[in-house]
C-alpha cells in the first residue's frame, strides 16, 4: 500500500466521519427542537392543570360554605318547628279564649317566618 493509497483512505474515512458527524448534529438539532416543543406542550398542560386545581379548590370551599349554610338553615327550621309545636300545645291547652284569632295569627306568623 502506497502513501497515496493511505492518503486516499484517510481522506475517505475523514469525509465519512465528517458526513456522519454532520448527520448526527442534524439529528440532535431535530431532537432538541422536538424536546423544546414537548417541553412547551407539557408546560401548557401543567398550567391548565394548575388552573383546574384552583377551580376545584374554589368549588370545594363553596361547597363547604353551602354545607354550613344548609346546617344553619336546618337548625333554624328545627327551632321554628319546635316553636310551632309549643304554640300549638299552648293553644290546645288554653281554655277557649275570647280571641282565638291572636293565637292562630302567631302560629301563622311563625310558619311564614320558617318558610322564608
Amino acid at each position: 500500500m502506497t502513501d497515496d493509497d493511505r492518503s486516499r483512505i484517510d481522506d475517505h474515512l475523514q469525509r465519512g466521519m465528517e458526513a456522519e458527524l454532520a448527520s448526527t448534529r442534524e439529528e440532535l438539532t431535530k431532537a432538541a427542537a422536538h424536546a423544546a416543543r414537548m417541553e412547551g406542550e407539557l408546560f401548557a398542560v401543567a398550567q391548565r392543570l394548575t388552573a383546574k386545581e384552583a377551580e376545584h379548590e374554589a368549588a370545594l370551599k363553596a361547597l363547604a360554605k353551602m354545607r354550613d349554610e344548609l346546617f344553619e338553615a336546618r337548625s333554624k327550621v328545627e327551632e321554628a318547628e319546635g316553636e310551632i309545636v309549643e304554640l300549638k300545645n299552648r293553644l290546645a291547652a288554653s281554655p277557649a279564649s275570647p280571641k282565638p284569632n291572636l293565637a292562630e295569627r302567631a302560629v301563622r306568623k311563625v310558619v311564614r317566618t320558617v318558610k322564608r
